[in-house]
């Protein structure tokens, strides 16, 4: 199979992998960062450091988001990441901050429970103790058993201020650290437990479910729980600030989009000049059960837009609301793009589209794997 095939209106051609080649024109300040606080943050960082290339941190996530923005305003660390909202003491006491994305928090049950969805009434019910078995909740016979994260970290305290309507956690067991209920949920039959959507992946013996028929996902803007997630540092360290202005360009925010949503879409794909002739894209992906009181209607998953290099250009939700059944029309200067699919099971697939000028471009996602 010719990897560089083309995608011609009203034609399918079969995906391929494509390598980003990312280069930087300056030289960047290079040193060791001291790093304490989310664990969720360190997730991007871990990710980040090998990409950057002229830094390396030291994680210490033990304190979470709590400790982390104590030891930023003590001076203690270089760097501090938190999952929610800086408070404004420290943004006073010259504490900067940069949001680089926004988590999802999912909400996992033991991979043998066969709910698949839950509310955010369920959820209160749950998480305030009022629901003791799953029979109550359309599942087996067994007892609800919820995890939930330790005070200091930040999902504990989004999570009870999104779902809970301001009630406090009853009969929880509090876990250490976040990313330990992952296991607890797995080796408890009825366990449920909320996590950092990043922590998922690889993750065995458990299951993200759907919260009020929204998905847990990176490219889902309308999922009910979600958070901040902050870089803190005080400014006049190169090697911070130099780092803290890259997360947030291009090369940065695509290391963010591999586990968050980010900040902003990276690059564009209309011509800061003069305007360039488009065509069109539909993509046919695959779809979604959505009940809207006793009606089913079955919406397209999301998907992304390459350039050829690689660079994400842009997310398509790929409908308009859960009741639109059909796909999106996408307006594109004439050229070639990359088109990245994910599956209902997390598979990864991409696909070369060439649009021409005036023209239609589809790509039905199905018919291509069936290699029709």
């Amino acid at each position: 199979m010719n990897p560089h095939l083309h995608l011609r209106p009203a034609a399918v051609v079969l995906g391929c992998a494509l390598a980003a080649c990312i280069s930087t024109s300056e030289p960047r300040p290079e040193g060791t960062v001291r790093y304490e606080g989310s664990s969720t943050v360190a997730i991007f960082l871990r990710a980040a450091e090998p990409e950057y290339g002229v830094i390396e941190f030291e994680i210490d996530t033990s304190t979470e988001s709590g400790g982390g923005e104590c030891a930023i305003l003590a001076s203690k660390v270089d760097l501090a990441g938190i999952a929610r909202t800086p408070r404004s003491e420290t943004l006073l006491a010259g504490v900067k901050a940069e949001l680089i994305g926004r988590d999802a928090i999912a909400v996992i049950v033991n991979a043998a429970n066969p709910i698949t969805a839950l509310t955010s009434e369920e959820l209160q019910r749950i998480f305030t103790g009022q629901a003791k078995s799953w029979l109550e909740l359309g599942g087996p016979d067994l007892p609800v058993r919820p995890f939930i994260a330790g005070s200091e970290s930040a999902t504990r305290e989004v999570f009870r201020k999104a779902v809970l309507g301001g009630q406090d956690y009853t009969g929880c067991e509090e876990v250490r650290p976040d990313e330990v209920i992952i296991s607890r949920v797995a080796e408890t039959p009825g366990g449920v437990g909320h996590i950092s959507f990043s922590f998922l992946v690889g993750g065995g013996g458990v299951r993200a479910v759907r919260i009020d028929e929204e998905d847990p996902d990176v490219t889902n803007f309308d999922y009910p729980i979600s958070r901040p997630l902050y870089l803190l540092w005080r400014s006049g360290s190169p090697v911070v600030d130099s780092f803290v202005a890259w997360t947030t360009g291009p090369e940065g925010q695509t290391i963010v989009m591999q586990s968050f949503v980010g900040t902003s879409v990276v690059g564009s794909v209309r011509s800061a000049s003069a305007p360039q002739p488009t065509g069109t894209l539909i993509v046919h992906t695959e779809t979604f059960p959505f009940d809207d009181g006793g009606i089913f209607y079955y919406p397209h998953r999301p998907y992304e837009i390459l350039d050829r290099q690689g660079n994400l250009l842009r997310r398509i939700r790929n409908h308009r609301g859960r009741n639109d059944e059909q796909p999106s029309r996408v307006d594109l200067p004439q050229g070639t793009y990359l088109i990245r699919v994910r599956s209902s099971r997390g598979k990864v697939s991409e696909y070369f589209v060439t649009i021409e000028a005036g023209k239609t471009t589809e790509l039905d996602v199905k018919q291509v794997s069936q290699g029709k």
